[in-house]
């Protein structure tokens, strides 16, 4: 729920309080690595309820969401729009880098129908759909490509 309670203060023109709960994500980076890597993927898969160390709180639900992923992607971009300097690439490099390999892990290729689908097991945002039947939804796939069309478009400046 990070996103709906401080991406606004970017917006803004509060930058600071945005910047100031983002050294959590490199905190948890080694417990995001973790995550992904037991579950097959690349990169780092980031909670949605978390204790303070970045393990999953425990949660039938929580674990199987992939909405999100993309939030420290946008922050990033948040922040190099306010501030487009080298420091700015320099701390939030690594987490963009990582969400956005996480991501593009994730992504399975339905070689049938030549396309990358999101799931299953995914369970949408809505959070009432059952994870085993799930795939594609929507926002989820809205947003994913949003995500790695930032982290791709940013790779230029990124390194």
């Amino acid at each position: 729920m990070h996103w709906w309670h401080a991406a606004h203060f970017a917006l803004w023109n509060r930058l600071p309080l945005l910047e100031k709960s983002l050294g959590y994500y490199n905190l948890i980076l080694p417990s995001a690595r973790e995550r992904a890597r037991q579950q097959g993927y690349a990169g780092a898969r980031w909670p949605k309820m978390t204790a303070i160390d970045g393990r999953d709180s425990p949660s039938p639900i929580g674990p199987l969401l992939i909405w999100q992923q993309p939030h420290p992607i946008f922050y990033a971009h948040l922040c190099y729009s306010a501030r487009p300097d080298r420091k700015t690439l320099e701390r939030y490099q690594q987490i963009v880098f990582d969400s956005a390999e996480f991501m593009a892990s994730y992504a399975f290729l339905d070689a049938g129908r030549k396309r990358y689908v999101l799931g299953p097991p995914v369970i949408p945002a809505q959070e009432n759909h059952p994870a085993r039947e799930t795939w594609n939804p929507t926002f989820e796939l809205a947003y994913w490509a949003f995500g790695l069309e930032l982290a791709n478009v940013g790779e230029s400046v990124w390194v």
